[in-house]
């Protein structure tokens, strides 16, 4: 049914209280579907994707990236603007930086066609596009960047999520959009919003999240953006 409707498509993600309810596509680079749809026509909020070097081989748990990204648009209102969470696509995420939202929707779910997935929110993260010292971007890590990108990533979250452990040993979920917190489009197109969450490996369950503000998160620096 999936190669009926799209080859392209490899899984189907949900963030519970959004719109994010929806298939993800992949293509041989990352632009292809960002002004295209699902049927590959034009449509300038474009389809949620999921980065080129990400292989989900099989589609099981064991076969998951250690880094599942999946890139969204968010258009602003007015366009390039603002970030507003009942825009269309990855506009939806600006939902958590409600404290209210963060701490009642603990989980995202995404679905191959072999195994569904839980992951665990820990971080909410602004930053610059080319993030230091580790990337986002990468599929999978030495041991020694892992870590280091961890403890960047929680260090830059607007919130804390005390009660999750993240270790080496952890696959994660990032999802990413634009942002215009600092500057609209045209003064600063290197700005990103990410929300980085964790496969969940047992049956451990809450139904919702131990949430603090981060009164400090690591700013994000943009005089090192190439």
């Amino acid at each position: 049914m999936r190669e009926e409707l799209n080859s392209d498509i490899v899984c189907w993600l949900q963030v519970p209280n959004t719109e994010i309810n929806k298939v993800i596509v992949q293509a041989s680079d990352n632009d292809y579907y960002s002004r295209r749809n699902v049927d590959k026509q034009y449509l300038m909020e474009g389809t949620l994707r999921m980065d080129y070097e990400c292989d989900l081989k099989d589609g099981t748990k064991s076969d998951m990236p250690q880094n599942t990204i999946i890139y969204g648009n968010n258009l602003g209102n007015p366009l390039g603007i603002s970030d507003d969470p009942n825009g269309p696509e990855f506009a939806q995420l600006f939902h958590f930086t409600d404290i209210k939202f963060a701490k009642a929707n603990p989980y995202i779910y995404l679905s191959t066609d072999e195994e569904d997935f839980i992951y665990q929110v820990f971080a909410v993260v602004y930053t610059e596009v080319n993030m230091k010292p580790v990337n986002y971007i990468y599929t999978s890590y030495s041991a020694e960047d892992y870590t280091t990108f961890l403890k960047d990533i929680r260090a830059r979250s607007i919130y804390s999520y005390p009660d999750i452990e993240v270790t080496t040993s952890d696959k994660i979920l990032t999802l990413f959009t634009a942002t215009y917190k600092y500057g609209t489009y045209a003064q600063n197109d290197q700005q990103a919003f990410i929300i980085f969450a964790r496969l969940v490996q047992d049956e451990s369950f809450s139904a919702t999240a131990n949430v603090e503000i981060n009164p400090n998160p690591k700013e994000p620096d943009f005089s090192r953006q190439e």
